[in-house]
């Protein structure tokens, strides 16, 4: 038994080794590493062309990060699929733990973590950090007092979340048809609780969020992109759910 840890990347080498360095060093659950790469050319696919312990899926074009996603997916058998950004830094043990929170029901489909920059839930009160280390003496302070704590939520942010293998199965992979500023998550997550599958936030296991460096080390104006996948969001679900007002299944 393993997981599937997937990584879309396009440009921004400088954070992407860094987010591998973390998994390496805070992850003991048996893993791989997938990178599905959407086009770069700072130099990111010569770099994991030489990391021997990570798979390299390249792509003639941007995907975006639903369709990266998806093809790592696609490309993998694990029961665990994480599906992460790149400019994540990891904390010990974080993936044992949300398993272990996942397996707490078969209802569960999706957890994930809590962060210090995201929208919803996922952004808790946290100490300031500096260093690596600082940043772990931080997440086992988090884990020790918010051990066996965790929120059912309406919407799971992808910038980190683990996904059961089932739960693909069950309601099939993201919608790469809502643009690049994001949506797929609460797309996915609506079509989740759609079909009685249960997302957790587990308060216990936090990790570093830089956010959005895929969108400013291309210049992309995320402002736009977002409200483009929001009106097709919104389209796809006219009269159901709103991008702006999920509804309360």
């Amino acid at each position: 038994m393993k997981a599937s840890i997937i990584i879309p990347t396009f440009n921004a080498l400088h954070f992407t080794k860094q987010c591998l360095d973390s998994i390496r060093l805070t992850t003991r659950f048996p893993h791989e590493i997938i990178i599905v790469d959407n086009g770069s050319t700072d130099g990111t696919r010569e770099f994991i062309d030489t990391q021997k312990d990570i798979r390299l899926i390249k792509s003639d074009s941007n995907l975006g990060y639903a369709g990266a996603c998806n093809l790592g997916i696609k490309n993998s058998d694990s029961k665990y699929i994480v599906i992460s950004n790149n400019d994540i830094l990891f904390t010990p043990n974080w993936l044992s733990h949300l398993i272990e929170t996942s397996e707490i029901s078969d209802e569960v489909g999706l957890v994930g973590p809590v962060t210090n920059h995201a929208s919803g839930f996922h952004r808790q009160p946290h100490k300031s950090y500096t260093t690596n280390l600082d940043l772990f003496r931080e997440a086992a302070r988090i884990r020790m007092k918010n051990k066996g704590n965790f929120m059912f939520v309406p919407v799971l942010i992808f910038f980190c979340t683990l996904i059961k293998r089932k739960t693909v199965e069950q309601i099939g992979i993201l919608d790469p048809n809502l643009g690049l500023g994001g949506c797929d998550d609460l797309d996915y997550s609506f079509r989740a609780r759609m079909a009685g599958i249960q997302l957790i936030l587990d308060l216990s296991v936090f990790v570093h969020h830089f956010c959005s460096k895929t969108y400013t080390s291309n210049d992309l104006n995320y402002i736009n992109l977002l409200q483009e996948s929001r009106d097709r969001y919104n389209k796809k679900w006219e009269g159901i759910s709103s991008a702006g007002k999920p509804s309360n299944i």
